[in-house]
């Protein structure tokens, strides 16, 4: 019958996902009846297979991405070391980028904020002078990704609906606290740029709700998760990296000095 015919079953699948089922095929085939024998041929379709594989799992496509992302950032942020200019650059392309994603569905905004967080250190990767202070990409990602939490919020008519009763007041509380330390350093005659670089500590508790709009299950979760380790595996290889390059002459010392 129709059911039936040749190479119909094979045709359906994405091309990933047939030469994923192709190669773990042929090496079982392979170690099945040829053992150690064929080793030089299973290994190659293992490596395909593990490869292939990070294509077809959600966590492992995910986890891909992150690094690429992360890699692209880094190799910019080094740029920016000898051309302040590609900071600039960076910085814009890396809120657009933020502002528009998060709009779209408010947990790649959160994915984005939490790879930042692990990766930027102080968030100082890129930033734009503003008069006396300098605004760094992770308070320009907060910016974004606080608003587009808000334009969701308005959209779906549940602004704060997600946070419960307690938590609202004690955000008022917090909040109030907040602009009475600020309003106390101003009449004080403190710096401005310093008062807000001390303010902006305490800006983390307000991504809270942003949290309880996007974790709603454990597979969203997990997907931070996944952003968190991959951040983590980042800095890992950055780490590992920068022992090799400061541990080796050969590099000189206006290349390690770069790089570090």
């Amino acid at each position: 019958g129709k059911g039936h015919a040749g190479n119909k079953s094979f045709d359906q699948p994405a091309l990933a996902k047939k030469q994923y089922w192709y190669f773990r095929s042929c090496a079982q085939y392979l170690e099945k009846h040829f053992g150690y024998a064929a080793w030089y041929a299973t290994v190659p379709m293992r490596i395909a297979v593990a490869m292939l594989h990070l294509f077809l799992d959600e966590y492992s496509r995910l986890f891909a991405v992150s690094m690429a992302g992360i890699a692209a950032v880094e190799l910019m942020s080094y740029g920016a070391y000898f051309f302040p200019s590609v900071g600039t650059v960076g910085f814009i392309i890396i809120v657009l980028l933020t502002a528009i994603l998060s709009l779209r569905r408010l947990e790649y905004g959160l994915w984005i904020v939490m790879g930042e967080l692990i990766i930027g250190s102080k968030g100082y990767l890129f930033d734009i002078p503003l008069g006396s202070f300098a605004l760094s990409v992770r308070m320009g990602i907060f910016l974004v990704v606080g608003f587009a939490w808000a334009v969701h919020s308005l959209r779906q008519k549940r602004v704060l609906g997600k946070v419960r009763q307690p938590l609202r007041a004690a955000y008022a509380v917090l909040f109030a606290v907040f602009l009475w330390g600020v309003g106390v350093a101003l009449a004080n005659g403190n710096d401005p740029s310093m008062i807000f670089r001390d303010a902006n500590g305490w800006l983390y508790a307000f991504l809270l709700p942003v949290f309880l709009s996007v974790v709603t299950d454990r597979k969203s979760f997990i997907r931070i998760g996944v952003i968190c380790a991959a951040a983590l595996f980042a800095q890992t290889l950055l780490v590992l990296l920068t022992f090799y390059v400061m541990g080796h002459r050969g590099f000189g010392f206006d290349g390690m000095y770069s790089f570090y």
